[in-house]
């Protein structure tokens, strides 16, 4: 009778630590799943940022005066109606910005240095967005002799942040379940 008992111990513990080996990797393929879908969404997002506020750059355009300043044309702008913009010229002056946003009078967060430009994360009414702030340069009267006069222009772009982190839930749900 006891040696029975002693087999089904040995059993026992045996499954006891296959399932909690298991369970340890579930959970390490969890958290790895949520740090490498982290980070490919908001690559993914930081590409679109960039696509979005070459857009706006794009936008900048003589603006046909003496001085041969810049200015931007909102006209053909099509961006969604969440996302948040301003645009400076290299005197400072402020050439326009979305009419959801008041600026970006301080800096939100501790900016992130990347070779696209600088990303901050602030928070806008309640809701979460990620900025970046980029540095561009258009050319006035380019047919000019000497090839017309460079300006520099400062666009930050931002957008809301929830539909990214959604995305990553999901994986992360689909990762757990086939844990």
């Amino acid at each position: 009778m006891r040696l029975a008992l002693q087999q089904r111990s040995i059993a026992f513990r045996l499954i006891a630590a296959v399932l909690a080996v298991e369970l340890v990797s579930a959970i390490a393929v969890i958290f790895l799943s949520l740090g490498y879908e982290r980070h490919t969404h908001f690559i993914a997002f930081d590409v679109s940022l960039r696509g979005r506020a070459d857009s706006v750059l794009g936008a900048v355009q003589d603006a046909e005066d003496a001085e041969d300043n810049v200015m931007l044309n909102q006209a053909d702008l099509h961006l969604p109606p969440d996302d948040v913009y301003e645009v400076f010229d290299q005197k400072g002056r402020l050439l326009g910005r979305s009419p959801n946003w008041q600026g970006m009078a301080s800096t939100p967060s501790k900016p992130s240095d990347t070779p696209h430009g600088k990303f901050f994360r602030m928070v806008l009414n309640g809701r979460h967005y990620r900025v970046l702030q980029a540095h561009g340069s258009r050319i006035v009267d380019p047919a000019e002799p000497r090839g017309g006069k460079l300006r520099q222009v400062i666009v930050a772009y931002g957008a809301p942040t929830e539909h990214v982190w959604h995305a990553i839930r999901g994986s992360v749900e689909f990762y757990a379940a086939g844990s």
